[in-house]
């Protein structure tokens, strides 16, 4: 039997903001496959647009893969993804409709069931969609760090740090900031720097480079 466990999520804030998804495949015992993404951003992005899309990317690579001619069993721990695949929930969202038709298409003609599961369950695909939501996080953070000022040091590796929005002190050692973004993050389990921490990081880097080739010169 082929297992696949579902999952996705948006983050820092549903509806809004950036949504990702994650599967794992497994053949009996075996890890066959695994991917994870980003799903869209800004409006479009919701927790149910991840779920749905963790599940039709998943069913996409069954399908391309010559895996359909077998037992197929989908989990995930969205409640609204299973029912709605089971005929339990009716699809009412202009946002969801889309995406559940693209799943009937994709599904049509294969022997799979479908079964909620609980997320203490669905712990490796929840890890996926950390994983891309954290790599896309930090992609743009080091993209919009180099708009950052790096106003003076406080002593004891404190900084005095101007943003787009305000004026913020990062603890350099502890690797913490004052900055809504560091503390929404560290509220949700995500122990990501700011674009702040990665600013100041990116200019000690700097100067170790430049103290080093001062020293070999």
């Amino acid at each position: 039997m082929i297992r696949i466990f579902c999952d996705g999520l948006c983050e820092p804030r549903n509806p809004g903001g950036t949504a990702t998804y994650g599967f794992v495949v497994y053949r009996g015992q075996e890890k066959i496959y695994e991917e994870c993404g980003v799903v869209a951003k800004g409006e479009n992005a919701t927790n149910n647009v991840a779920e749905y899309t963790a599940g039709i990317r998943a069913v996409e690579w069954i399908r391309k893969s010559g895996l359909n001619k077998e037992k197929i069993l989908l989990m995930s721990d969205s409640q609204l993804l299973i029912r709605q695949l089971q005929g339990a929930y009716s699809v009412r969202s202009p946002r969801i409709y889309p995406l559940w038709r693209r799943m009937q298409e994709l599904i049509y003609g294969l022997d799979i069931s479908f079964r909620w599961i609980p997320r203490e369950e669905n712990k490796s695909a929840d890890a996926l969609s950390r994983k891309a939501y954290e790599e896309e996080y930090l992609r743009e953070r080091k993209k919009s760090a180099e708009s950052c000022v790096i106003l003076r040091e406080l002593g004891n590796g404190i900084f005095l740090v101007r943003g787009r929005h305000g004026t913020y002190e990062v603890d350099l050692e502890n690797r913490t900031c004052t900055c809504f973004d560091w503390k929404v993050h560290r509220e949700k389990g995500f122990y990501l720097p700011c674009k702040h921490i990665i600013a100041i990081s990116q200019r000690k880097e700097e100067e170790g480079k430049n103290l080093k080739f001062s020293f070999l010169a």
